[in-house]
């Protein structure tokens, strides 16, 4: 577990450092802040209860 937490290993990663980032969609710490902003107003939630978004497991991709 010690290995996945160095620092080293987790600089050869990322968009412009290996290929494979490029197009990723794995959890960078911006989500919130997406959400946050998405959702200001109760128009806003009304949109994503509507679309079909918002399920009782949690928001999925519409």
């Amino acid at each position: 577990v010690n290995e996945l937490f160095d620092q080293n290993i987790w600089e050869k990663y990322g968009v412009g450092k290996d290929p494979r980032c490029a197009n990723c969609m794995m959890h960078c710490g911006f989500e919130s802040a997406t959400i946050f902003q998405a959702l200001k107003t109760p128009k806003d939630w009304a949109t994503l209860i509507k679309s079909g978004a918002a399920t009782k497991g949690g928001i999925t991709a519409a």
